[in-house]
Parts: structure tokens; sequence; C-alpha cells
């Protein structure tokens, strides 16, 4: 028994200089650590082995991150955070100045108001669409600044792999040792494809090729599956499934399962923004509405020249929905919900 247990020490302690040098993940490059420093002051999200951090970074060198200011509903950052604990570094990009410009534009818009009540020879149109700008402007700023998305800066490289050393140990520590490093099995971790016999959901390879070209990395996904429900972005996107997997900390998730196959994925949704869903809407809504109203004008128009009724009334009907399209259309940009992605089940 002794000697058995002084076997399994000399293997743990072969074994032990190689999970040291795995831990830790490269420092990147100069060149690198150049072009990050361009992002300081930027609202960073700062991904490690075990949590998540969005900060403001004060100062970026060959050593790691310094200074970081805690984001607000954020997890309390450290003073410094070595490179070595680095594993990915994302900036956040919100959809404020899209927003300022959209509703600026549609803002414009409240010039009409006054040209419909007869005072197109007063300054009352100007001032009405500088107000409505101004006020457009600034709600649009605020709905963007709620509409974050992150954008991928730095992934540090995956360790190279270490040949284990037990080749030279006798033959009950080799035993031992893929005993003990044996990995438990978790119900998170993406396990073999089934057997055909296996009771799994079918999912066609056009299918697939849609979805890998739908999704991206910087989109935010929700996975369902038997593992639960994860909310988060993928690193790599391929007919395989989905790898790299990170949790998004603003959503209930389960941990990051690492990787998974199109096979053990029941529902997958993506979060984009509602811009084509908002221009339909508001063209069909104004369009029909202006058209009705329209109606009387166009039976006085039709009285007092060859113009038909219905030409009025569609011609009203197209101006109406152009604008309401261009109105849908930003409001939708501003905002965002969650859209399923065939899978082909």
């Amino acid at each position: 028994m002794a000697a058995r247990c002084i076997l399994i020490a000399l293997a743990m302690s072969a074994l032990f200089p190689v999970a040291t040098t795995a831990q830790g993940h490269p420092t990147p490059p100069p060149e690198i650590v150049k072009e990050l420093r361009h992002h300081r002051g930027d609202r960073l999200r700062i991904t490690t082995d075990s949590v998540r951090y969005e900060a403001r970074v004060g100062e970026i060198d060959d050593v790691g991150l310094a200074g970081l200011t805690s984001a607000r509903k954020s997890a309390p950052a450290p003073e410094r955070i070595a490179w070595s604990s680095i594993a990915r570094i994302d900036v956040m990009k919100s959809h404020a100045l899209r927003g300022r410009i959209t509703f600026g534009l549609l803002g414009l818009c409240a010039g009409f108001i006054p040209l419909a009540n007869g005072n197109d020879n007063t300054s009352q149109p100007g001032y009405y669409m500088l107000g409505g700008a101004m006020l457009g402007s600034y709600l649009g700023g605020k709905l963007g600044e709620r509409n974050m998305r992150e954008v991928a800066l730095y992934v540090a490289p995956l360790p190279p792999p270490s040949a284990v050393p037990v080749a030279t140990l006798p033959e009950s520590a080799r035993t031992e040792t893929l005993k003990v490093t044996q990995p438990s099995p978790s119900p998170l971790v993406a396990s073999p494809r089934p057997s055909a016999s296996a009771s799994s959901p079918i999912t066609s390879s056009a299918a697939i090729d849609r979805a890998c070209r739908r999704i991206s990395s910087q989109d935010l996904l929700r996975i369902e599956g038997a593992f639960g429900t994860f909310h988060g972005y993928a690193s790599s996107i391929g007919p395989e499934g989905l790898s790299g997997l990170r949790a998004e900390s603003h959503y209930a998730s389960v941990p990051s399962p690492g990787s998974v196959p199109w096979d053990r994925i029941e529902r997958l949704h993506i979060r984009s923004g509602n811009a084509g869903k908002g221009a339909l809407r508001g063209a069909l809504s104004v369009g029909v509405g202006i058209g009705l109203l329209s109606i009387p004008l166009g039976a006085v128009v039709s009285d007092n020249s060859d113009t038909s009724m219905w030409e009025v009334v569609f011609a009203c009907a197209g101006v109406g929905a152009g604008i309401g399209g261009l109105i849908g259309a930003g409001i939708g940009a501003s905002t965002s919900s969650w859209q399923r992605v065939d899978l082909g089940r």
C-alpha cells in the first residue's frame, strides 16, 4: 500500500509542472499591447478563467491591465490583472450615435405640424424642426445606450499541448496516473455524437449552413438544450457546432458548456434589431391610415379635375407608407428582440 501511494505521488509530481505551465495564458506581443493601449478609457469586458469584469482600464502594459474602474452592476474588478489570467478582451459598443442620428432625422418631421395647420408662411416650421430634431436626438441617444454589443479586441492563444511524461513510470504508476487524471464527466461538456440508435434531434445540413451564415461571434445567443438555457456569445461557429461559449452576465444562464454540437441544441435564438419589422409595421399602419384619411381629399380633387379619387388615395397612401417605414425602421433599429434561428427540425 505504501509503495502504491509513493508511485501515485511520483506520478502527480511529474504532472505538476505541466499543469502549472498550462494554467497561465501567454503575454501578447508588444505590437498587440500597443494596439490595445488605444482603448484605454473605453468600457472593456475582460474575461478570465474564472470570472468576467466590465471596467474601464487606466493603463495597459507588458504586465497586464492596471487602474481598473468597474462598471455599474458589474463584479468589482481588482486593481491589476496579469496577462496570465486574461483569456479574452472585448470592447463594449452602444448604438447611441446611430440612435441620435436616426431619431434626430425623424424629429425633423415635426416641421410638418405647422404646415398642416396652414402656418407655412411663418417661422413655426423651422422652430418645430429644430425642436423635434433636438428632442429626437436626445431620446435616440438614451435608447441607443441601452443596446450594447461587444467587439473582440484580444483572444489569448491556447497553450500548446504538452505530453505527460508517464512513459518512464512503472506500469502500475501509469495506471494510477490515468485514473487520477481522467476528467470526470459533466452534463455541460459537449459529449460525442450519439449513435444512430439513440434518440436525438435531426438537423439538416442545409439549415446548419444557413445558421452558420446568420450567426456571428458578436451576436448574443440564447441556447436551449438538455443542459439548460445558456445566454452568451460564441467565439467560433462551424458545421460541428458552437464553441468558445462565454456567458452574458446580464441574463440568467447556466455556466458555459465550452462547446455544444448542433444535435444537442433544441432551440436557438439570436438577439437582433427590429429595423425590418418596424419598417414593415410603420409602412402598413401609416400608409393605411393616411390612405383612409385621404378619401375625402380624393373625392374633392376628382370633382374638380380629371384625376380619379383612387389615384389620390393611392398616392397619399404611398407617401404615408414611405414616411411610416422610415419612422418604424428608426424605432425598430433602437430596440432588439429574440429571433429564432431555424435548425431544420
